[in-house]
């Protein structure tokens, strides 16, 4: 966010994967890329030298081909520079918080609830009610 807020047209992600090359890895931090792009309304380089590099538009969404971690490779991008601000640049993570401490308050308001309910220690409960009366109580 630092970044964009100081006028970065472009974000550039290195990553070295080398360790991680037969999994996950390489493709999970390629992803990254696109979220990254997302969240700040800005193209997305990711360069790497022995895993996934990719180029992500300001929307998060693939530009050309991306390159494996098959064999070296290089290639020339046409990256879609963008200007403005997304929400999550302007106000960061409010909403994360704000859900959070939206669940905490329906957490704690559901707790008290069944604090509430719970009968008093060494009070019956009340009997289970049926439709049909009880072969040992006939009046219930």
């Amino acid at each position: 966010r630092r970044l964009t807020r100081d006028g970065a047209q472009v974000l550039v992600a290195q990553s070295a994967t080398s360790t991680f090359q037969q999994s996950w890895a390489p493709a999970q931090h390629a992803s990254l890329g696109a979220l990254r792009a997302a969240e700040n309304g800005r193209p997305v380089v990711h360069a790497t030298l022995t895993g996934i590099s990719a180029v992500y538009g300001p929307r998060g969404e693939r530009v050309g081909e991306p390159l494996g971690t098959e064999e070296s490779a290089a290639a020339v991008y046409d990256v879609p520079l963008a200007h403005g601000t997304t929400l999550y640049g302007r106000f960061g993570d409010w909403a994360v918080y704000a859900a959070l401490a939206a669940l905490a308050a329906l957490c704690a308001a559901e707790g008290l609830r069944a604090l509430r309910r719970r009968p008093a220690p060494g009070t019956p409960g009340r009997s289970a009610r049926t439709a049909h009366g009880s072969p040992e109580r006939p009046e219930h």
